[in-house]
């Protein structure tokens, strides 16, 4: 059986920005501040989430996130999985 490393990577993120591709494969985004955010399009009350992990490990997320923060207060924390073959 192959097995596979799990790594995630976490940014908090409270201005306007896109994130690249970066050999990451799934992601989860989670608005923990006060005022709605768009990620994506997908606009997130404070609380909601956006769980995008149910990507095989094997798949690449070849996309561009793009976050918006809709008003002050608006948060979000990201978190993306980097998956590598655990030697």
């Amino acid at each position: 059986m192959e097995r596979i490393k799990c790594t995630p990577k976490v940014l908090d993120i409270t201005e306007n920005t896109t994130l690249q591709p970066e050999n990451y494969g799934g992601w989860l985004a989670v608005n923990t501040g006060t005022a709605n955010v768009s990620i994506d399009g997908y606009v997130l009350e404070p609380g909601d989430g956006l769980d995008l992990t149910a990507l095989d490990p094997h798949v690449l997320w070849n996309k561009q996130i793009q976050i918006v923060i809709l008003a002050a207060g608006g948060k979000v924390r990201i978190t993306r999985f980097i998956y590598s073959e655990a030697k």
